[in-house]
């Protein structure tokens, strides 16, 4: 039996999953990538820039973030306009369209690696899914 011991689902990134809002879910995840973890290119050439304009201050609390219109992009990029040009980080695979990974996605994809079972994790930034997991382990109890 092959188990993966570090797995996960969610929803499109641009729901609120469990947040009041889509932009209370926007705000946690700016918040997750404002810190340079990973490099910030500018949308029109995917040049990078140095430049932090998530979170300029010090304060990182939700109230410390940068009004950009922060949101979920297509292929695993958020994305962000500051001073009129578009910004993104690559935070997920390009495979991932919608920036969602539902449960039927990762039971095939599973099926093709030859993966039996999978231990989910429940990254915060994905949203408040206990909800969302609970359907996908009563819809595949087998697998997950």
């Amino acid at each position: 039996m092959v188990v993966d011991g570090h797995f996960h689902i969610f929803p499109p990134l641009s729901r609120a999953s469990g947040h009041r809002s889509v932009k209370e879910h926007m705000q946690y995840l700016q918040r997750e990538i404002a810190l340079p973890h990973l490099p910030v290119r500018k949308a029109k050439d995917t040049t990078t820039v140095e430049e932090q304009m998530l979170l300029p201050g010090a304060d990182y609390s939700l109230d410390g973030l940068a009004d950009v219109n922060f949101h979920a992009g297509n292929y695993g990029r958020l994305m962000w306009t500051s001073d009129g040009i578009d910004y993104y980080k690559q935070y997920l695979p390009p495979l991932l369209i919608d920036l969602g990974a539902s449960p039927e996605l990762m039971v095939t994809q599973m099926n093709h690696e030859g993966v039996d079972k999978a231990v989910i994790h429940n990254g915060h930034a994905y949203g408040r899914l206990n909800r969302y997991i609970s359907e996908a382990v009563r819809t595949y109890p087998s697998r997950f």
